[in-house]
């Protein structure tokens, strides 16, 4: 079934109104609007799995730079520097427990020092607050 229209404002409409004569298009407007809806489900589920990624990529990335040099890799703190810092394994639950998210923040954006002496640099400058509760997230996936 066509729909039909005769347009009000459009090229040459005022000449039509003058002599009476009517011109009917076929509606097509309505075609357009429906394929922009999935086009646009498409393209916000596209940018959804990138910011997910993103922000997965950029919390290994962090991991990587800022933490693993003493906790490791696998969150164990066997490293060089965690033993000598005595850093605790993240892989224990009791560890994991014991760890308040709130008192994680502070640590990472603070540091540590202990007696005058540096243990943890301080990443408050380094990192954002969304880096850092995603660094705490991460920390969190090391319990066994």
């Amino acid at each position: 079934m066509r729909t039909w229209f005769t347009p009000v404002c459009n090229t040459g409409s005022e000449l039509l109104a003058e002599t009476g004569a009517r011109v009917e298009y076929p509606v097509r407007y309505m075609k357009t609007k429906i394929t922009y809806v999935p086009t646009l489900l498409v393209a916000a589920g596209l940018l959804a799995a990138l910011a997910g990624r993103s922000l997965a990529a950029d919390v290994k990335e962090n991991w990587e730079k800022h933490c693993q040099k003493c906790h490791g890799a696998d969150g164990k703190g066997q490293t060089k520097m965690g033993r000598q810092s005595g850093v605790k394994d993240y892989t224990d639950p009791k560890v994991q427990e014991e760890l308040k998210d709130e008192n994680a923040v502070k640590i990472i954006k603070e540091g540590i020092v202990e007696k005058g002496k540096k243990r943890m640099d301080p990443y408050g400058d380094k990192l954002t607050d969304d880096e850092i509760k995603a660094l705490i997230a991460h920390i969190r996936a090391f319990k066994k």
